[in-house]
């Protein structure tokens, strides 16, 4: 049994778990081992899953940890101070945690989605629609920079819809975060084939839902589309 570290202190949190769990590798793991289920290391480590999947995120950066889809998180190499080219510090300290960003949105966006349905034009429209087309071209084609670049356009889309330049940047600068590598560490436990279909029938509804100058479930569908994609990241990987 091996016994895993709590984390007390409230500060830097994600950065903490990281120092943690490497000491536990570096002490009780070897290389190829497996870890513990990430809901049973959450609650042995006093921290939340998204605090836990962070922190995991950075390890897979750092090339200790490797993420197999079904199977679990496994040690690939034992950590080695100084020696990695990703650490704690230079993968948090830049970035807005990603969490934090997805919390950020889902307080913003069904009110951009909101304005969006009462005050886009047919332009704006066209470039929705174009956008999600997009992403459905760049899911049918397994093109995961492709569907990236499109949902970012999507959503900016929308927010361009309403008019309004400080909804625009504010937004822009949260979309920001999904060009970080934390970001795409934690995307890659992620079952592609299984939420594809899910994805596109989110940012359908949305679309609709602004082109029929539907407001209220324009914002309502927004707003669940973000929920169900933060409540993906915490799916188990295994």
């Amino acid at each position: 049994m091996v016994d895993f570290p709590k984390i007390k202190q409230q500060q830097k949190k994600s950065v903490l778990a990281v120092a943690a769990l490497s000491k536990v590798i570096a002490s009780r793991f070897a290389v190829g081992d497996k870890l513990p289920p990430e809901r049973q290391l959450a609650q042995e480590m006093d921290i939340s899953r998204n605090t836990l999947r962070e922190a995991i995120a950075a390890l897979q950066l750092m090339g200790i940890l490797e993420v197999r889809q079904s199977q679990g998180n496994f040690v690939v190499a034992l950590p080695e101070s100084g020696k990695e080219s990703f650490t704690p510090e230079n993968i948090f300290l830049p970035n807005v945690a990603p969490f934090t960003m997805v919390d950020s949105r889902i307080g913003l966006e069904p009110g951009v989605a909101w304005l969006a349905a009462e005050r886009a034009a047919e332009e704006d429209i066209c470039r929705i629609r174009q956008a999600l087309e997009t992403i459905e071209q760049a899911i049918a084609n397994d093109d995961r920079k492709q569907y990236a670049e499109a949902d970012v356009q999507f959503h900016l889309s929308i927010a361009k819809s309403t008019r309004n330049e400080i909804i625009v940047h504010t937004l822009s600068g949260l979309l920001e975060v999904l060009k970080s590598p934390l970001w795409q560490a934690m995307k890659q436990g992620l079952n592609r084939q299984e939420i594809s279909r899910i994805r596109i029938e989110e940012h359908r509804a949305v679309f609709e839902a602004v082109r029929a100058r539907d407001k209220e479930y324009a914002a309502a569908r927004m707003r669940e589309h973000l929920q169900f994609s933060k409540e993906r990241f915490l799916y188990d990987v295994e």
